[in-house]
């Protein structure tokens, strides 16, 4: 057995050594790829979905980056940029911001988010050709950082002639809505056109129906819901769940705060049980009776000059009123739980049309 194990060992060793070897040649070769990049080599590695925030461009085609910079094509089999004429002509400068804008992509394609940012901004201000790329690529940045009020800053400034114009302004309106200004994002989308019938349209009227929502506007929310077709596959399933969340929404108005209180008056612990918080509730009317009982104990066996009746009935008092007071408490929770929850599942099904349509 000894001699076997010790002819195991051997025969795996080549094949050790082997593979060291290989993942050598990979290291080296990569830190030759990071060098040619560093000295501006002007190469934009593309053709898989590097990242979720990147479009994705499909193997053996080749496409035009003008929605992400101006000017050149990408040959997505050979993987490298085929300036058109155009760039050809232009200035010395125009080629070095380019061969930058490809560093950037490349290093937003591997997600170092802050070297991307980092360098996006040494441009700025940005030739006026380039401003939408450079706009646009540092909002999507800061997007996918989670940084939603730079990223809206940046996105909203993309204009109406860009390629990138729509995608720009939903993304620019969820992220204020999902900061909480609904207000915002809303007269955002107000000024966005679209094609009648279109898949924009339809993200439209679903991006309006959710905003309608979240602020408790149900009456707008039925004028865009009436746009909900079903038609393109990027929204059909989420217009049907943002009618679930209306029907919900609907059938669950806010509780009173008020009546909770009320019922604990009553009945110690049915404020809490009114709010859903039913075990909150059996134990409030548990220790409250308790104490209670405890308190009649004492006034029987001592009157109402007892030390312990008097000292009883004041702790009772306090537990009863904190039992009222815990009530409305837990009635205002129960509605902020629901109402948070309503409004995650909301901005989830906005979000998800966005994904689907604008990347691939």
């Amino acid at each position: 057995m000894r001699g076997w194990s010790f002819t195991a060992e051997n025969h795996h060793a080549p094949q050790s050594r082997t593979i060291n070897t290989f993942m050598m040649l990979i290291r080296q070769s990569t830190l030759l790829i990071l060098l040619f990049f560093q000295l501006g080599g002007g190469c934009h590695l593309i053709g898989q979905p590097t990242s979720a925030g990147l479009p994705w461009i499909p193997p053996g085609e080749t496409t035009s980056l003008g929605a992400v910079f101006s000017g050149s094509s990408v040959n997505v089999t050979s993987g490298k940029v085929r300036p058109d004429a155009n760039f050809m002509a232009s200035r010395e400068d125009d080629g070095q911001w380019r061969q930058e804008i490809d560093f950037v992509l490349y290093l937003m394609g591997r997600g170092d988010l802050d070297e991307s940012i980092f360098l996006l901004e040494r441009l700025m201000p940005p030739p006026p050709p380039h401003a939408d790329s450079l706009h646009y690529l540092l909002g999507w940045a800061h997007y996918r950082k989670m940084a939603l009020e730079h990223s809206a800053g940046f996105l909203l400034r993309v204009s109406e002639d860009s390629p990138l114009y729509h995608k720009a302004r939903f993304f620019g309106a969820y992220n204020k809505a999902h900061l909480g200004r609904t207000g915002e994002a809303i007269s955002i989308l107000a000024g966005v056109q679209t094609t009648a019938g279109g898949l924009n349209e339809a993200i439209w009227h679903l991006q309006m129906g959710g905003m309608a929502l979240l602020s408790d506007d149900h009456l707008s929310y039925q004028q865009h819901a009436g746009h909900f077709r079903g038609q393109f596959h990027a929204t059909a399933a989420e217009e049907r769940r943002m009618e679930q969340h209306f029907l919900a929404l609907s059938d669950n108005p806010p509780k009173s705060p008020f009546l909770g209180g009320v019922l604990s008056t009553a009945i110690p612990g049915l404020g809490r049980v009114y709010a859903g918080k039913s075990a909150e509730g059996i134990i409030s009317f548990l220790y409250v009776t308790a104490l209670g009982f405890t308190t009649y104990d004492f006034y029987r066996g001592g009157g109402s000059s007892n030390p312990l009746f008097i000292l009883s009935a004041s702790v009772t008092g306090i537990f009863y009123l904190g039992n009222i007071v815990g009530s409305v408490t837990a009635v205002r929770r129960a509605n902020n739980e629901f109402r948070h929850e309503m409004d995650q599942r909301i901005l989830f099904d906005m979000h998800i049309p966005l994904r689907n349509a604008f990347i691939r």
